[in-house]
């Protein structure tokens, strides 16, 4: 997991992907709050969202 967070900084860095950040950067959020959701009392709030 450590290596692909690695190379994908690399790349975007390297390759000047700039309008990409963004979109990581969301990817991530909503990656944390699924799995923040399933062990949390705040799920069904969540889930209503959606």
């Amino acid at each position: 997991m450590i290596e692909v967070v690695k190379d994908l900084w690399l790349f975007l860095n390297e390759r000047r992907k700039l309008w990409m950040w963004p979109i990581v950067i969301l990817m991530l959020l909503m990656g944390a709050l699924v799995v923040f959701a399933k062990a949390t009392v705040i799920a069904p709030f969540i889930y209503t969202l959606f």
